[in-house]
């Protein structure tokens, strides 16, 4: 009974497969003009080209210049203007030597400090540093430096300062006339040690062998037997001191007896000049 049934299914499926060819032939008779059917062309796509995109140009930033800086003008000192002095006047006492110098470099130095008055009194180097002690004077000259206990005297809180400023040569005077009445137009020579000699007493007469030794020939013969009399300053001076001490340097017996200094105790005490 299944066999037959299955046979009967196919010939149910054959019967229907004749049916629908029948029915698709009515409904298009040119399906039999041609013993193939034509195929349907398959739609080509057309192929749509892809988009190109407009490059987009990049911004080109325009280039910022670098700001350039003003030059400022250095600022321009004014000039200091010249101080007004007031006037002013500079007191100085001091040695006799140096005195032809001070007044020729006082009134060299007003011409360009016309503000400044300048005075000098040639009173000795000795008394000029005591003035510069009492503060009567605004400086003192000496033709000594001053010594410790000299600065030791200035009053509390001076401060003094020693400066060369000048030079100048010493030498013995003498009034002498030969036994022909005539003066030695060439000078007498002395040496140190006869001076010290001199001064000390030992050598007394102008005739002295030790001074005649130093002449010519004709000069010694024509010294005088008279005493010798020394004369010397009674006040302290500069000039005393270069004078004692070259007398110091020169003889051993003046060294240990006087000494030097401003102001000695003369051992022939002679004439004073005053």
């Amino acid at each position: 009974m299944n066999t037959t049934y299955k046979i009967l299914g196919a010939l149910s499926v054959i019967v229907v497969l004749a049916a629908v060819l029948g029915y698709i032939y009515l409904s298009n008779p040119t399906l039999g003009q041609s013993s193939s059917l034509t195929p349907t062309p398959t739609p080509t796509s057309t192929p749509t080209a892809s988009p190109t995109a407009t490059p987009t140009a990049s911004p080109t930033s325009t280039p910022t210049g670098h700001p350039t800086a003003t030059p400022t003008a250095s600022p321009t000192s004014s000039p200091t203007p010249t101080p007004t002095l007031t006037p002013t006047t500079i007191n100085g006492a001091g040695g006799t030597l140096i005195n032809p110098l001070m007044q020729e470099w006082i009134p060299a130095y007003n011409l360009g400090m016309s503000q400044i008055h300048v005075t000098y009194n040639a009173v000795g180097s000795g008394t000029g540093i005591q003035n510069f002690q009492a503060q009567t004077v605004d400086f003192g000259e000496s033709d000594a430096p001053m010594t410790a206990a000299q600065y030791n005297a200035l009053p509390s809180g001076t401060t003094a300062l020693t400066i060369p400023i000048s030079a100048s040569a010493v030498v013995p005077a003498y009034n002498l006339k030969l036994i022909n009445g005539s003066t030695c137009q060439n000078g007498l020579n002395f040496t140190g040690t006869v001076l010290a000699n001199i001064f000390l007493g030992t050598i007394s007469k102008w005739n002295d062998p030790a001074i005649a030794a130093l002449q010519s020939p004709d000069v010694a013969a024509q010294l005088p037997d008279q005493t010798i009399i020394t004369v010397h300053r009674s006040d302290g001076s500069g000039t005393m001191f270069a004078f004692t001490d070259y007398l110091s340097q020169s003889s051993s017996q003046w060294a240990s007896q006087v000494g030097k200094g401003t102001s000695v105790q003369w051992p022939n005490p002679g004439g004073v000049a005053i």
